[in-house]
């Protein structure tokens, strides 16, 4: 059933995906997993409070970690994205975890401290030029930052090569494809290239 639910989340069907889980959770009321992937598509749908009581629920029943990333997650979807960061920076180890040190890196651009930002992205990126493989599938969620540190600061250009060249390669998950292709159209919507944005929308 969760497996399920995460292709119906994939294909952005939280109708259906609500249904597997809400049987899921019916029949493993005490799965951590289950609790998290629930807790996920409440944070989704922007049903914060919720998701939190979810995500706590898995922190008791011992994952720990996924869930403290997970509030942080939810912390930055409201807004509060120092709060976010502490929560992220609260994670044992965290400067061994990519997807995290990404997230905070994601977390300080939009708090518009770009400098710290584009450091710890191009950290990520060092990291992952040296073939450490926990970095190297950051390395595309890190370029595509700097692209956004580049639209930021108007240098529309540079933001779009970026996000070609992202597109361009290979092993980018189909999801993640999708998310960078509409912010390549975003990227050329403020160029005011109308026709390239729409025929990728």
């Amino acid at each position: 059933l969760c497996n399920i639910a995460q292709r119906c989340a994939d294909m952005f069907r939280t109708d259906f995906e609500v249904i597997c889980l809400d049987e899921a959770v019916r029949l493993h009321s005490s799965d951590p997993w289950t609790l998290i992937q629930y807790g996920d598509h409440l944070k989704r749908v922007g049903n914060y409070n919720d998701a939190l009581k979810y995500f706590e629920k898995a922190e008791q029943l011992g994952e720990s970690v996924v869930a403290k990333s997970s509030f942080a997650d939810v912390y930055s979807q409201q807004g509060d994205y120092a709060r976010a960061i502490r929560t992220y920076e609260a994670i044992p180890n965290w400067r061994d975890r990519p997807a995290i040190r990404t997230a905070i890196a994601d977390n300080l651009r939009r708090m518009g401290r770009i400098d710290e930002s584009k450091a710890a992205y191009m950290e990520l990126i060092d990291l992952a030029k040296q073939g450490l493989p926990e970095f190297v599938k950051s390395e595309a969620r890190s370029q595509i930052g700097i692209a956004e540190i580049a639209k930021i600061q108007g240098k529309l250009e540079d933001a779009l090569q970026t996000y070609r060249v992202i597109l361009n390669r290979n092993d980018i998950e189909n999801r993640d494809r999708l998310f960078y292709k509409l912010g390549l159209c975003n990227v050329l919507k403020l160029m005011e290239r109308y026709d390239e944005a729409y025929s990728i929308v």
